[in-house]
């Protein structure tokens, strides 16, 4: 980076050097012809400085307009080209797709943040905070497919029976829509060992959505609503 800093410096100071030995030359020209037609030094002398003057202000707004008008109107014309609109095309597919993954990556969040409010909400009456606090990190691991790792059981009161945690498993499944539905029952039944020590997964697989309306955690198609 440092480098082509330098290096674009250099390119100025070279092309103002240019510049100024040409304003310079032509300058001392004129002098020479004021000097030729019978006026004094002082007045030769204010003429050269009046044209050096006269001369960068020109080649600054020249340089000024060619920046800001010439070049955008000319790039524009040339995007019209078929050919290097072909060109110019992977660049903006790259920014959409830097888009995209902005906004997957929102939505995930999203999605995350209304499963840890449905679990504080549901399960506030009958876990503790620490209980509540380890199940939404769980389910945070089960929504990245990630393996759980010393998974300590979440203890429940008696108020919650077993098919209230079969409507939290599908509620959180169809939530996140990932994985099958073997996934989640295996899940409910490493989570909730106590409460469910007697069912198999299969067997939590096939009741998840038995009786919607009923128990106190209720099916819900939509958990952030």
């Amino acid at each position: 980076m440092n480098r082509d800093i330098d290096e674009k410096r250099l390119e100025y100071i070279i092309l103002y050097m240019f510049v100024g030995s040409a304003v310079i030359g032509i300058a001392a020209l004129i002098r020479l012809c004021v000097l030729g037609l019978g006026l004094d030094n002082f007045t030769a002398n204010v003429v050269f400085l009046i044209i050096i003057a006269i001369a960068f202000a020109v080649y600054f707004s020249i340089q000024l307009i060619i920046q800001n008008l010439m070049i955008p109107f000319i790039e524009k014309a040339v995007m019209k080209i078929p050919y290097f609109q072909s060109k110019k095309k992977p660049i903006s597919n790259l920014l959409n797709m830097e888009e995209i993954r902005k906004c997957s990556i929102n939505e995930k969040e999203k999605n995350f943040e209304a499963a840890i409010h449905y679990i504080q909400k549901t399960f506030a009456s009958y876990v503790t905070d620490d209980e509540t606090n380890r199940l939404c990190d769980y389910i945070g691991m089960y929504a990245k497919r990630l393996n759980i790792k010393d998974l300590k059981p979440i203890k429940i009161n008696n108020q919650l029976t077993s098919l209230d945690i079969y409507h939290f498993g599908w509620n959180i499944w169809n939530h996140f829509r990932i994985g099958k539905q073997d996934d989640i029952a295996c899940f409910l039944k490493s989570v909730f060992p106590n409460i469910l020590r007697d069912v198999e997964a299969e067997t939590i697989k096939k009741h998840l959505k038995d009786d919607e309306r009923k128990g106190i955690i209720k099916i819900k198609e939509n958990i952030a609503a």
